[in-house]
């Protein structure tokens, strides 16, 4: 659980430096950010996954599972229109609004999913011996 809980916060810390990069045009900075963003939800999703192995999701519970994972499945959607956008804006200038609603459409996905995650997880059953 601890794990779960340090891969979570570094995600959230992460993200908020790539939004923050971002917003202030620290290029180089935001394309680190980015990448290590990419690292910490691998990592937070491995972990994720790993404590749900010990849990018995039923009746709302599964519910809010399924969900989630649409939610999931909608994040990893946005994760190449993200990044086709991102190196566009790098070239084109235009691109700043487009890039920017579909960083906004992105992080506000994550941040539902990973509360969709946390409430199917507390109702969520531990896993009988």
């Amino acid at each position: 659980m601890t794990s779960l809980l340090i891969s979570l916060i570094l995600t959230v810390v992460v993200l908020a430096v790539v939004i923050w990069s971002g917003a202030s045009r620290r290029r180089s900075l935001h394309y680190g950010a980015v990448a290590s963003l990419f690292g910490a939800l691998t990592w937070a999703i491995y972990e994720a996954e790993t404590f749900g192995r010990g849990l018995v999701f039923e009746g709302a519970a599964e519910v809010v599972k399924q969900i989630h994972f649409a939610g999931v499945a909608i994040v990893f959607l946005a994760i190449p229109v993200l990044l086709v956008t991102g190196v566009r804006l790098a070239k084109d200038d235009s691109m700043r609004p487009m890039h920017l609603s579909v960083a906004k459409f992105f992080v506000a996905t994550v941040v539902i999913t990973c509360a969709l995650g946390t409430a199917m997880t507390i109702m969520a059953e531990p896993l009988a011996p």
